[in-house]
């Protein structure tokens, strides 16, 4: 994984850099509140729905079914996926190029959806955003494996959650908002049938981590929900760095057994002990 750093340099406070996972289902409000959690920590932000989202946005135009996992797979070990980490929320950058609202469409929603169930896909996946960790240090990243498979020694975690109907109507909104037109009841079919999938599917299906937070954010306003995120984020020993950023190289990419090894391993236990650098 490469990028430019910039706002969020790892943190330097008592050589202890945090993660904090939010995790939940389609509609939830993740990518808004950890968005706005990142911010107001001045921690890194990781939106790995958009991982997934350009995975299958590039599969779709390999393989228009889906169907060929091989195909799949190809596309995933020679995808260069990177952050632009001066802008936020940092830009997804797929070889270079720029999807954006690309990946906003349903289509591309549902092509996420079916790659993301294949164990091949996920295994790589995971690797990259372990390795962001390593590179950005302090990391608020959201997701629905974030707290469970990546990160499972995360300082926080966090699991989001609200009625179907709640989670539809906020989708609705957005496809409105991006000039997609749909049906408030295909909305609904979207994210049931999603769920499902989420839930059951064999390699990490989505569930509350093991000492999660839940919230129900069907009644709250985003900003009430990252209020109390930040609230736990406090009491879970986030300092938040309201500094001036200092200008550093760029990381050199990922690359497994590299000497960027991420500091947790396949488990998702920490390499490093607490306190290192």
């Amino acid at each position: 994984m490469s990028g430019h750093v910039g706002r969020g340099a790892p943190s330097c406070y008592n050589g202890h850099r945090m993660v904090i996972t939010i995790d939940g289902p389609a509609g939830v409000g993740k990518s808004n509140v950890s968005q706005g959690l990142a911010e107001r920590l001045g921690f890194s932000f990781l939106n790995t729905g958009a991982m997934y989202r350009a995975v299958g946005m590039i599969a779709l135009e390999h393989d228009s079914t889906l169907g060929n996992l091989p195909s799949i797979m190809n596309v995933v070990r020679h995808i260069q996926i990177s952050f632009d980490w001066n802008k936020m929320p940092p830009e997804i950058l797929v070889g270079g190029w720029k999807p954006g609202r690309r990946l906003s469409t349903p289509e591309v929603a549902e092509a996420a959806s079916c790659v993301a169930k294949e164990p091949e896909v996920r295994s790589v996946l995971v690797e990259q955003q372990r390795a962001v960790y390593a590179q950005r240090g302090d990391l608020v990243t959201e997701g629905r494996d974030q707290g469970t498979i990546v990160f499972p020694a995360a300082e926080l975690k966090i699991f989001l959650t609200a009625p179907v109907e709640v989670r539809a109507k906020r989708r609705w909104d957005q496809y409105i908002h991006s000039g997609h037109v749909r049906e408030f009841d295909e909305c609904v079919r979207e994210i049931e049938e999603r769920d499902h999938r989420d839930r059951n599917r064999p390699v990490a299906p989505m569930v509350p981590a093991l000492g999660a937070r839940e919230l129900d954010t069907a009644t709250l306003t985003k900003d009430q929900v990252i209020d109390q995120l930040y609230t736990w984020a406090i009491d879970a020993g986030a300092i938040p760095r309201h500094r001036v950023d200092i200008s550093v190289s760029p990381p050199a990419p990922f690359s497994a057994g590299g000497a960027n090894r991420p500091p947790f391993d396949e488990a998702g236990r920490r390499q490093t002990p607490v306190g290192s650098p």
